[in-house]
């Protein structure tokens, strides 16, 4: 699959992916024990998508996460963020 954008593109560990899925869906990861059906067939119920999708959403995020603050406000944020035109840029973020 083509990456039409400028993000670095990254493979995430499966297994912290597994973990991630189970972190989300409120599944307990010692518990599930690397039962991928288990994990899938949450994943397909709650959020409608399947393990192979998920993972690849999180390799397109994983880039983009970024934690910073306002320069003028002092507050501080973590997101999703972007570099144009040399300067950062969120895409969506919630104060911390």
């Amino acid at each position: 699959m083509e990456n039409k954008n400028k993000i670095k593109r990254i493979v995430a560990d499966y297994d912290d992916v597994m973990d991630l899925a189970c972190e989300i869906t409120g599944l307990n990861v010692k518990k599930v024990n690397n039962n991928f059906s288990l994990v899938e067939d949450t994943l397909l119920d709650e959020l409608n998508i399947d393990f192979d999708s998920f993972h690849e959403i999180v390799n397109r995020l994983l880039p983009l996460i970024d934690v910073g603050e306002s320069p003028l406000t002092k507050k501080r944020f973590k997101g999703f963020s972007k570099i144009e035109d040399g300067m950062g840029c969120w895409i969506v973020r919630t104060e911390i």
